[in-house]
This record gives structure tokens, sequence and C-alpha cells, in this order.
């Protein structure tokens, strides 16, 4: 902190350097800190020329009156000094703070979107397929069929996961939505079926890659994810909790949740399957898997 006695003895601040002199969160210190450092430095101030102190006739100390008047000097200056600390508080808020009603806004809004059901893939393999009319959509799913068609080998394998990624493509951009009518045609007409020896690979991936399809199918497409459609796939994802591969086991009957939440089926079809899953079976892993299906359905179709 400097000071600078000018000739007539008054004594100037600058503030500049008493602020410098705090590191970057200075602003939270009380002002009163601050006030105490400038008296306790104005109070060893010395002035050039006579002495600040004079003796009286009866040996008293009397004080100089230039001191009393550098003391009110000091106080004004004091004052403005406290005056622009705050200014400063003021310009140095830092960025990362939110106000309460953005944070509440953020909360607001976090929450909304938890509550929509969300058909997005986690999976780097997928990209945006987007199809410009409905007439490309038909040749893109019929270039596909065959791929699916016949034993799975060396060579139609990995076709056969491309062609589930480009499906789940097509739901990132909504074509499902755009074109509505043709999407649901091409899934009931025999592709949604030809996907099913995908579910059945013995490549884990590839079985995954197929159960995450369906998934996202009921998601996005809702109560269009209908009894035609559930019918087709249901039965062999069921069968799948049987699997050996664990992976495989749980990825599929996640699936069966999904479809069961957000699909459109007949609860007595659906019943009637889960009951005769989880009498008919020997394999201790379906029927667990069967009674949680059973209390989704409940939870969903029984909530009221």
């Amino acid at each position: 902190m400097k000071e600078n006695i000018n000739d007539t003895g008054d004594v100037s601040l600058d503030v500049g350097d008493i602020l410098s002199g705090y590191p970057v969160g200075w602003w939270h210190h009380s002002l009163m800190d601050v006030s105490s450092e400038l008296l306790d430095s104005c109070s060893v101030v010395e002035f050039a020329g006579e002495t600040d102190e004079k003796m009286s006739d009866d040996g008293e100390q009397k004080e100089d009156p230039r001191c009393s008047d550098q003391k009110d000097a000091q106080s004004v200056s004091l004052q403005a000094i406290s005056e622009n600390a705050v200014s400063f508080s003021a310009l140095f808020v830092p960025m990362e703070a939110e106000t309460p009603s953005t944070s509440a806004a953020v909360v607001t809004i976090q929450e909304k979107d938890a509550k929509k059901p969300k058909a997005a893939t986690t999976d780097d393999d997928v990209k945006p397929i987007f199809i410009p009319s409905a007439k490309e959509l038909g040749e893109t799913f019929d270039s596909m069929k065959g791929f699916f068609t016949g034993k799975e080998t060396e060579d139609n394998w990995n076709r056969r996961q491309e062609s589930v990624n480009i499906i789940r493509g097509m739901i990132l951009t909504d074509v499902h939505v755009s074109f509505k009518k043709e999407f649901y045609g091409e899934l009931k007409g025999g592709m949604l079926e030809l996907t099913l020896s995908a579910l059945s690979s013995l490549r884990t991936t590839l079985a995954s890659k197929a159960a995450a399809l369906y998934s996202e199918l009921a998601v996005a497409m809702g109560v269009s994810f209908d009894q035609a459609l559930v019918g087709i796939v249901l039965p062999p994802l069921l069968n799948m909790g049987g699997s050996t591969k664990n992976i495989v086991a749980t990825k599929t009957q996640g699936t069966v949740l999904d479809i069961l939440e957000h699909g459109s089926y007949q609860s007595g079809y659906v019943v009637n399957l889960l009951t005769t899953c989880y009498t008919g079976e020997k394999s201790v892993k379906k029927r667990i898997y069967a009674l949680s299906h059973m209390e989704a359905v409940l939870r969903v179709h029984c909530s009221e």
C-alpha cells in the first residue's frame, strides 16, 4: 500500500494497491477487516516538517491541529475506499455461481426430461440415418432383407449387424414419425421377423444389438408398437431368458420390460404367455424372469 504525502500534509491512499494485496476471493472478506487495516496504516503516518505533537505549558501533551484535520481527511478517504470495495465486490462475482432462480429452472427442466421416454442409443456404432422419401425407405429395407435369410455365416453376420444398426439409426432421425405408415408396414411385412435371426445368433454382440433394436422400437413407437409386432418378438425374447450367456439373458429380458412398459398389446395374451413360461419351464432363470415380467404387467395396467 502506498501512502503519498503532498505539500499540504494531506495523505492520499492508492486504492488499487490496497485491493491488489488481497487474493482472488478477497470480496468474501468483511469490509470491517479492510477498514481496520486502513486505520492501522493511517495511524503510523509521519508528517514532513515540524513534529506532530507539542507540549502545553502545564506539561500535558497537546495534539497538533493538523492531526485533527488529517484524521477527518482519513475518515473521508476510508469511506470512499469502502464504497469502492463494495462496487468491486459486485464486479468479481464468480462466473460459475448460479442464482437460485436459475438453479431451480435447471432442476425443473432435468426432472421433466427424465420423465420423457428416450429411444436414443448410446451405441457408438449407430449413426443417424436420414431417409428423404417413402420410396427410398422401401428400397433401404429391401436391400437389407437378403442378409437375414439362410444360416448365419462369416460372410453375412457383419451385414446383419450393420442392417440392425441402420434401423436403429432411422429411429434417431425420427423416420418412424416422418413415414409412420410405411415404417410400420415394413416391420409388420417381414423385416422385424427377419431380424430374429440376429437375436438367436451365437455372437453375443449381434444378439445384444438385436435386443437393443427391439427396446428402442418399443420406446420410440409407443402404442404403435402394437400386438402384431409384440407377438413377433416377445416369445423369442422370453425364451432367451434361459441363455447360458448372462449378458444376452440380461439384455433380452430388459428388452421384454421395455416392451411391456411402452408397447401396446392385449394383456390377456401376455399374461397367458408369462404363465406358460413360468409353469411349463424347468429353467429357474426363466421362471424368475417370468415373475418379474408379470409384476411389470401389473404395475403398468393395474396401477390405478
